[in-house]
C-alpha cells in the first residue's frame, strides 16, 4: 500500500515536468534546425518629381515695375484779380466739363472800375476830337496868311517900282516891307502851331489809347470773376470758400485732364538700355497698367529729364490710352511691359530654379543632371488662365530640346540624385 502512495506520488509531479522537459527540447531543436534568411541589400531612396519638356522659343520678357498716376496737364487754377468770392460750385473729386464754372467772384468792385476807366476813355476821345479840330484850324490860318504874305510881297515889289519911277515915297515902300515882314512871322507861327498839332494829336492818340487798354484790361478783369475750367478734367482740390478774399495769384481749384494721364515709374538700370534703344528706334514699348483692379492700356511715352543722384534707374512715362474720369491722380500703379523678344528661351515655373540661375533635368537613368541657366527675366506660363500666372524666362545654351526638366522642388538637390517622374493621368 505505502507503495501504491509513492507511486501515484512521482506520478503527480513528474509527469508535468517530463511534459516541459520535452517541450524545451523539441524548441531547441526547432530553433536549430530552422533555416537562415537570405540577406537582401537596403533599396537606394528616391523622389518622385513632377517635369516639364524643354521647347526653346521665341518669348517676350516682362517687366513688372511699380509708380503712380500724374498728369501733365494738372493745373492749379488760380485768381486774376482782387475780389470777395461769391460761390463756389467746383467740389473736390466731382468731373467737370470744358468751360464749366468753378468759382464765382463778386464783380461790383471790378464794374465800379470798368465804369471809371470807359469814363477816362470817353473824356480822351473827346479831347483827342477837340485836338484835331484845333489842328485843322491851324492848318486854314497857315494858308490863309500864306496868302497874305504874297500879296504883301506883291505890294512891296509895286511900291519898288513906284519909288524908282518917284510916283510913291520912300515911306511907303517901309511901311510895305514891314507889313510883309510881319505876315512873314506870323505864316512862321502859323507853320508852327500846324507842326506842333501833329505832335499834339499824336499824345492826345496815346493817351487815348493807353486809356483804351485800360478800359480793355478792365472789362477782363470783369469777365476774370467767373472762373472756368480750361478743359474736361476732374477737381482734385478746392482751396477757397464763399466769402473768401482772394487777390491775383491766389490758388482758387487744382484740376486735371482725364484725358491726359500718366504712370510714372523707375525703369531699374539694367533694363534701361533696351528700352531706350527700343524708344529710339520708334519700336512700340506697350504693357499693361493695374490700377485699382482694372486693368488699363499704356504705352512707353518718354523718359524723365533727370535721375536723381542717390537713386537707381530712371523714372519712365507711360502714357494711358483714352480718357479715364475714374482715376484719381497719384494712385499706384502697377506696370507689365512686354519687351523685345527673346529668341532660344524657356519659360519655367519658378519652383525649376535652385538659387536662380540653376536647374536639374532627368537623365537617362532617372537621376539628376545640374544645368546652369541665363535669366532673362519674366515671362508668362504657358497653359495658365489668360497668361496670368508668370515664370522664369531663361535661357540654356547647352540643353537639348526635348529635355526633361524637373518643376518639383527638392531639399539639397544635387547631381547624381535618383529620382522618378510622376505619371500625368
Amino acid at each position: 500500500m505505502i507503495k501504491g502512495l509513492r507511486w501515484r506520488y512521482w506520478l503527480g509531479w513528474g509527469l508535468p515536468v517530463i511534459v516541459l522537459a520535452g517541450g524545451v527540447i523539441i524548441f531547441v531543436l526547432l530553433v536549430a534546425t530552422r533555416p537562415q534568411p537570405v540577406e537582401r541589400e537596403p533599396a537606394e531612396p528616391h523622389w518622385v518629381v513632377t517635369t516639364t519638356t524643354a521647347e526653346p522659343a521665341a518669348h517676350k520678357p516682362l517687366l513688372r515695375i511699380y509708380g503712380y498716376v500724374v498728369s501733365p496737364s494738372a493745373v492749379t487754377v488760380k485768381s486774376a484779380v482782387e475780389a470777395d468770392v461769391k460761390d463756389v460750385p467746383a467740389r473736390d473729386g466731382s468731373l467737370i466739363k470744358r468751360d464749366g464754372l468753378l468759382v464765382e467772384l463778386d464783380d461790383g468792385e471790378l464794374r465800379d472800375v470798368l465804369r471809371q476807366r470807359q469814363a477816362e476813355l470817353d473824356e480822351l476821345e473827346a479831347a483827342l476830337r477837340q485836338e484835331r479840330r484845333a489842328v485843322a484850324a491851324d492848318g486854314d490860318d497857315l494858308r490863309a496868311e500864306k496868302k497874305l504874305l504874297e500879296i504883301d510881297k506883291r505890294r512891296v515889289s509895286r511900291l519898288e517900282r513906284l519909288v524908282d519911277d518917284e510916283a510913291a515915297s520912300p515911306s511907303e515902300l517901309d511901311d510895305a516891307q514891314e507889313a510883309k515882314e510881319r505876315r512873314r512871322q506870323a505864316v512862321t507861327r502859323a507853320q508852327q502851331a500846324v507842326d506842333d498839332g501833329e505832335a499834339r494829336i499824336q499824345a492826345a492818340e496815346a493817351r487815348r489809347d493807353a486809356a483804351e487798354a485800360a478800359r480793355d484790361q478792365a472789362r477782363r478783369d470783369v469777365e476774370r470773376s467767373s472762373i472756368k475750367s480750361p478743359f474736361r478734367g476732374r477737381i482734385s482740390g478746392v482751396e477757397v470758400a464763399a466769402g473768401d478774399r482772394v487777390t491775383p495769384g491766389s490758388s482758387l481749384v487744382e484740376i486735371y485732364d482725364t484725358g491726359d494721364l500718366e504712370v510714372q515709374a523707375r525703369i531699374p538700370s539694367p533694363r534701361l538700355g533696351s528700352l531706350q534703344r527700343a524708344l529710339a528706334g520708334g519700336v512700340e514699348v506697350a504693357g499693361r497698367a493695374y490700377i485699382d483692379g482694372v486693368t488699363k492700356q499704356v504705352e512707353l511715352d518718354r523718359f524723365a529729364g533727370r535721375s536723381p543722384r542717390d537713386q537707381g534707374g530712371v523714372e519712365a512715362l507711360f502714357a494711358l490710352e483714352g480718357r479715364h474720369d475714374d482715376v484719381a491722380l497719384d494712385r499706384f500703379a502697377t506696370i507689365e511691359l512686354e519687351l523685345p523678344v527673346e529668341p532660344q528661351s524657356l519659360v519655367l515655373p519658378y519652383e525649376a530654379l535652385y538659387d536662380m540661375d540653376r536647374i536639374f533635368v532627368v537623365g537617362e537613368d532617372d537621376r539628376l543632371r545640374e544645368v546652369e541657366v541665363q535669366r532673362l527675366g519674366e515671362a508668362k506660363l504657358a497653359g495658365s488662365p489668360e497668361g496670368r500666372q508668370r515664370g522664369a524666362l531663361v535661357r540654356v545654351p547647352q540643353l537639348e530640346p526635348g529635355a526633361e526638366i524637373v518643376t518639383t522642388q527638392i531639399p539639397q538637390a544635387t547631381d547624381g540624385l535618383r529620382v522618378r517622374v510622376r505619371e500625368e493621368h
